[in-house]
């Protein structure tokens, strides 16, 4: 109940865009707060642990370095919003208070992960690599954060868990880990 409390509060000020919450009836606030597990918080985990998988010398803390160096040019670059820039100054250990947006400007840039097989931006077919899967997490998020409605339908919201268990079943074969489908578990266990 505590999670469904949180998520509240989060589902009123990013997803809603102007309508209150409590206009919603109670299946379309469950609904949303699924849709907030599944995408506010699984996928900047996904992206995270993507990002870490690459042993290079781009480390939270050297991106962080680099951004001080070149803090004109990376704002200008990757058209930083405020929070952004807050979240450059203070990567944390791995990035660990970073959103799903910021996390993509930071990997696509910093090559963190695989190039998509088809490139930054453009859609993914078929998923093949660890860019591949970067992308596809990017597409849902926008995909629900930029809906013209907040209301999702009881299909809608089994099609979006099955595209996200997908993805996270092709990471896990990436990672070796398999720690995001438990997790995906424990906080839908009566999902689709």
């Amino acid at each position: 109940m505590h999670i469904y409390k949180c998520l509240s509060v989060t589902i009123r000020h990013i997803i809603m865009a102007g309508v209150h919450y409590d206009i919603l009836i109670e299946d379309e606030r469950r609904n949303l707060t699924q849709v907030a597990l599944l995408i506010l918080d699984l996928t900047p985990k996904a992206m995270r642990r993507l990002a870490t998988l690459v042993h290079t010398s781009w480390t939270p803390r050297a991106i962080r370095c680099h951004y001080l160096r070149c803090t004109d040019k990376m704002n200008e670059q990757l058209k930083l919003t405020k929070n952004e820039k807050e979240m450059y100054m203070n990567p944390g250990d791995g990035f660990i208070n970073c959103d799903t947006s910021f996390l993509y400007k930071i990997i696509r840039n910093y090559d963190l992960v695989i190039r998509p097989t088809h490139k930054w931006g453009a859609k993914v077919r078929v998923i093949s690599n660890s860019g591949d899967i970067v992308e596809t997490l990017r597409e849902l998020r926008n995909c629900v954060v930029h809906r013209p409605h907040v209301s999702f339908r009881e299909h809608e919201l089994h099609n979006l868990y099955v595209d996200m268990r997908s993805i996270i079943e092709k990471m896990t074969r990436f990672t070796e880990n398999n720690d995001l489908q438990i997790h995906i578990d424990n906080y839908l266990p009566n999902a689709y």
